[in-house]
């Protein structure tokens, strides 16, 4: 029994005396490397000695750290000047303290630009939201105008401060109403706004007109002409839509007898001169 533990501590002894040769061997490798680079100091190459010199230092320091808590057989402090250097730097060249700083410095910086492109991707996918559903409202909207533009015999021509046209007729007719100019009071309720005028401007051009079209403006003519007191029956903003729905009827009515007589004359007896038809009266 005594045979075997000895013959095991033998060979334990054995293999640790191994591991220190090789040590040994590995920390003369490295001081063979730096007698040479301090032979090559020694020559003449004293103005990039540091440069040399103190890599090679840093290395086998940082070699032997890893042997030192289980042999303590090496003890290397830092060098003075590695420290100084690593403190304030060497000649131009910054410090490695100022470089970790602005190392620190620069990654802050891209931490912040990552959060700022985050919020920007956020804001850009909101507003694409918002685009979207601005476009929907856009053409919902567009579909309502030309329902009642279909619906309706007028149609918005333009508006300034104190004017607002509305067209008749595919333009041939405009209403145009001219508002008095407003004070405090009216700016606070436009729909109490005063009309100071009320115009009507027949645009048709009897030699290139067709006749059904200059009885229609004619009937037109007649029933403006009849209604002598247009502001007094509409006075105010307000009274607009009536005017419109009031005009509209009128317009409606005289743009569908002018429709029968076309399609008459295009379709009907007066193109086969069966049928002859002629105005009498227009009151």
């Amino acid at each position: 029994m005594k045979e075997v533990l000895y013959s095991n501590l033998v060979q334990a002894n054995l293999e640790e005396q191994k591991k220190l040769r090789g040590t040994i061997e590995e920390a003369d490798e490295m001081i063979k490397s730096l007698d040479e680079c301090i032979c090559q100091l020694e020559t003449g190459m004293t103005a990039v000695g540091k440069f040399i010199i103190l890599p090679c230092l840093l290395s086998f320091y940082e070699w032997t750290k890893q042997f030192r808590p289980a042999t303590e057989l090496f003890i290397f402090p830092l060098p003075l000047e590695l420290a100084a250097v690593e403190e304030k730097g060497f000649d131009d060249k910054p410090s490695l303290k100022s470089c970790q700083e602005e190392m620190k410095k620069v990654t802050e910086a891209l931490v912040d630009d990552e959060r700022q492109m985050s919020e920007l991707e956020l804001q850009k996918k909101q507003n694409s939201n918002k685009l979207n559903r601005l476009k929907a409202e856009t053409k919902n909207l567009e579909s309502h105008v030309t329902i009642l533009h279909m619906v309706n015999e007028w149609k918005f021509g333009e508006k300034t401060d104190n004017c607002t046209t509305y067209t008749f007729l595919h333009e041939t007719m405009h209403l145009q109403l001219v508002y008095e100019k407003s004070n405090g009071t009216d700016a606070d309720n436009q729909s109490e706004r005063k009309i100071s005028h009320i115009t009507f401007k027949l645009q048709l051009d009897d030699e290139k007109s067709q006749c059904h079209a200059r009885l229609v403006h004619k009937l037109l003519s007649q029933y403006i002409e009849s209604e002598t007191s247009w502001v007094e029956k509409y006075p105010t903003k307000r009274h607009v839509p009536k005017l419109l729905h009031d005009v509209s009827l009128v317009v409606s009515r005289c743009r569908l007898l002018g429709e029968e007589i076309r399609l008459l004359k295009m379709w009907g007896g007066l193109r086969l001169d069966i049928l002859d038809i002629s105005c009498v009266d227009t009151q």
